[in-house]
């Protein structure tokens, strides 16, 4: 069951888990519960992901919808100081 871990990260695994006093269904079940929640975080980035591109579009379109109106203040801005 521990094989089912990379090896790079077993001795985190064993070190948050007392493993030497675990049944082989509690060892399975926090196998299967690391698995479940690292799939959740992968899901979590790439909502994050598509967000961060959403607002970053947002954004984009909010600034791109308000040059034209800056720029037309600006200019009545200089029509009154003339």
């Amino acid at each position: 069951m521990l094989l089912e871990i990379p090896e790079e990260e077993r001795d985190e695994f064993i070190a948050e888990h007392d493993v030497e006093s675990m049944t082989k269904l509690e060892l399975q079940q926090a196998v299967k519960d690391r698995v479940q929640a690292i799939l959740e975080k992968k899901d979590l980035l790439k909502d994050l992901d598509l967000k961060s591109s959403e607002i970053a579009q947002f954004k984009q379109n909010k600034m791109r919808g308000k040059s034209p109106l800056i720029l037309f203040c600006l200019c009545l801005l200089l029509l009154k100081v003339v």
